[in-house]
């Protein structure tokens, strides 16, 4: 009687390693496709960012030429404008996540049209006071604000703040 041995027949030995080497490409494609597609949200969440990042940094922007402009009449506290805050009059004083403690701007500046504004992005000024004088001789003082920008949108927030000194 004649013995078969089976490791020594090789019959069907490519059509095995083709079926382990056709599972392992179709692992790697789906890892391949998996990383791209987290790839592709962590652009769109960067974008998202950097998005609402720019426009609360227009809205600090936007604090600072507004104090800039406002020039002595915004250094006595009976005249502020409606949207630059002392911070004791502010409905949760130095809470800036507040929301009632922001404003949008549209009725704070009168000749901005309401289109112009991002109805997610929202500015905060607050006065801090006079921090000193450059020169004992003349009467020039330095009065400090605290501007934060605030902007929202499709879950995102980005809040900003920066400090600003003016030189009256």
């Amino acid at each position: 009687m004649k013995e078969k041995c089976l490791l020594k027949n090789e019959n069907g030995s490519v059509m095995v390693l083709a079926l382990v080497m056709l599972a392992l490409l179709t692992l790697l494609g789906i890892a391949a496709t998996t990383t791209s597609t987290i790839e592709i949200q962590v652009a769109g969440n960067e974008k998202l960012y950097k998005e609402n990042f720019y426009r609360a940094e227009a809205a600090v922007m936007e604090n600072a030429q507004r104090i800039e402009d406002g020039g002595a009449e915004i250094k006595n506290s009976s005249n502020f404008p409606g949207w630059l805050h002392i911070e004791s009059n502010l409905p949760d004083p130095g809470d800036i996540t507040n929301p009632d403690n922001w404003t949008d701007g549209t009725g704070a500046f009168p000749e901005v049209s309401q289109e112009s504004i991002d109805p997610n992005t929202r500015l905060l000024a607050v006065f801090e006071g006079l921090v000193g004088s450059l020169d004992m001789d003349k009467p020039t003082k330095v009065y400090s604000y605290s501007m934060y920008g605030r902007c929202l949108r499709n879950n995102g927030l980005v809040m900003i703040g920066a400090g600003y000194r003016k030189r009256l």
